[in-house]
């Protein structure tokens, strides 16, 4: 967390700094709004994350408004009317391993093939083990 600070939509936001999957963030906060959320996979500061954008101008997120309201809501899980047949962790990577070698693979109909990289994006972890492991 940096001391420089800005006006957003009316709140004083404060600035953070991060690097994330090699590349260098910076973001607003307020802690005018109390949660700890923001938009993508940013979250974690002591406040509402109002705007973030990478240093090499790629991506840039930024509130253009905020509606609060003060109401009760009920949320519904959509989940619950669903039949789920639930598997384990260790079924869970196996299909997924599966399905990335399967992809790895394909040929079309007129004989072209398919290109994907392993470039790390994302990390499953093992709960067991507390192995890590990047696809």
């Amino acid at each position: 967390m940096k001391n420089e600070k800005k006006d957003i939509l009316g709140y004083t936001c404060q600035q953070a700094t991060t690097e994330y999957r090699g590349r260098q963030y910076t973001a607003y906060f307020t802690t005018e709004i109390p949660f700890q959320t923001g938009p993508w996979k940013f979250y974690g500061l002591p406040g509402l994350i109002l705007q973030v954008e990478s240093d090499d101008g790629v991506l840039k997120l930024m509130a253009n408004a905020i509606n609060m309201k003060n109401e009760e809501v009920t949320i519904k899980n959509p989940l619950i009317t669903l039949e789920l047949n639930p598997m384990s962790w260790d079924d869970y990577i196996k299909e997924y391993e599966k399905k990335y070698k399967e992809l790895q693979s394909y040929r079309g109909p007129n004989g072209g093939g398919r290109s994907i990289p392993k470039q790390k994006i994302e990390t499953l972890i093992y709960p067991e083990s507390i192995l890590l492991k990047d696809y």
